[in-house]
């Protein structure tokens, strides 16, 4: 057993408890409460002394491109120089310069770098993420990815949810019409019944996947068992909300642009929002998805890194965090459970992480902060000391730890 007690607060997301503990047996919590009660309860657990600290449940990032080769960073310095992400991508960057790097990657080159990176999200907080494929656009590429991820699902620390991006783009091999028929007819069986992936997305928006190609798409995933994402309304309105209510998605991701009537729609049809701050400014756009709006109408929202060799290299969800509450105007417990409870929503493993309740994983962050306000208050500073993952410390800040 592993007991965590004498917390200045813990965060459920749920509820807060002061001075409060949370123990363990194995890999699942067994007890959320107050200190003397857990101590007297559970003697002989390794104990955690969390005294003035914060715990709050792991970070679930539930959208991420985790997995690719090369590098954009002259991309970022070019948008700095006023260039858009459509101006890039008709010059040859955008997600077709990382395809190209990404195909001439091995799966050990590709494997060694998702890794690394995933290894500085834990070190931010992030316990449960969700990656996806989408810079092969070919089978024999997005295969390729297909069993990075596998691999990469054995070697982190975190769990992973793992989504079929076939749709990404379009390769410049193949007429676009062309390339959707593959993905209907021979990729997504594929994936199906190797049983690779838990979803699939699509990219709806202007100059990419238009909504009856994404209707295609989606409709086969659905037919072969995959659950249905989206990303959508991020340059343009295309009425990409609405669409992946009527699609019945368990995420619409991006919706920059979304209009009243598709946040409506979404409400309505339960579908999660996985809003990504940090690229909104990434993309300079000076737009920010309108999260009160979705609260306001009764959508659940979710905040996400959208880590990505492009628009948004970022690996902390705790910058998210911030960003969500300042660019969304969200309170900071609207941002928590974003950060945590409602991610684990976004990919269907919301019985299992996102928050600190008897029968879900051990999965808690220790902060050096006396208050949840703090870490919105002290900006752009990784506090973090401890995570466990599964009822074990899988990171820590300090060499011992008492």
């Amino acid at each position: 057993m592993i007991l965590v007690h004498s917390a200045s607060q813990v965060v459920t997301p749920l509820h807060v408890v002061d001075n409060g503990a949370v123990a363990a047996e194995d890999d699942k919590i067994v007890f959320v409460g107050s200190t003397s009660e857990a101590l007297s309860s559970f003697p002989n657990a390794e104990k955690i002394n969390a005294s003035g600290k914060l715990v709050l449940p792991g970070f679930v990032d539930a959208h991420t491109h985790s997995i690719f080769g090369g590098d954009r960073s002259n991309e970022f310095l070019m948008r700095l120089r006023g260039a858009t992400y459509q101006e890039i991508a008709a010059s040859g960057g955008g997600i077709l310069s990382t395809m190209r790097a990404t195909r001439n990657a091995s799966e050990q080159e590709l494997l060694q770098t998702a890794a690394a990176n995933l290894q500085i999200m834990l070190a931010h907080g992030t316990t449960t993420l969700e990656v996806k494929t989408g810079y092969g656009l070919s089978w024999d590429s997005e295969s390729k990815l297909l069993n990075v991820a596998q691999q990469l699902k054995q070697v982190a620390t975190q769990d992973i949810a793992v989504t079929f991006l076939a749709a990404h783009d379009f390769p410049p091999e193949k007429s676009r019409d062309a390339y959707v028929k593959e993905i209907c007819h021979e990729m997504l069986p594929k994936v199906a019944l190797e049983k690779s992936a838990d979803f699939c997305d699509v990219f709806c928006d202007q100059g990419y996947y238009t909504n009856e190609q994404t209707s295609a798409i989606s409709l086969r995933a659905a037919e072969l068992g995959l659950k249905i994402k989206v990303h959508v309304d991020e340059l343009a309105d295309v009425n990409g909300a609405a669409l992946a209510a009527e699609l019945g998605a368990i995420s619409a991701d991006h919706l920059i642009f979304a209009n009243n009537d598709g946040i409506k729609k979404m409400a309505d049809a339960g579908v999660t929002a996985v809003l990504l701050p940090g690229t909104s400014i990434g993309l300079k756009s000076g737009r920010h998805a309108p999260a009160r709006t979705m609260i306001e109408n009764g959508v659940r929202v979710a905040v996400a890194t959208d880590f990505n060799p492009g628009t948004c290299y970022c690996h902390s969800m705790q910058f998210v965090l911030q960003l969500s509450a300042l660019l969304y105007k969200l309170t900071a417990e609207e941002a928590l459970a974003a950060a945590t409870l409602n991610g684990a929503r976004a990919i269907g493993m919301q019985d299992q992480v996102g928050s600190l309740e008897p029968g879900k994983l051990m999965d808690c962050l220790i902060f050096d902060l006396p208050h949840y306000g703090h870490l919105f208050y002290n900006l752009g500073v990784n506090r973090l000391e401890t995570v466990v993952k599964r009822g074990k410390i899988a990171w820590n800040k300090n060499p011992k730890l008492n």
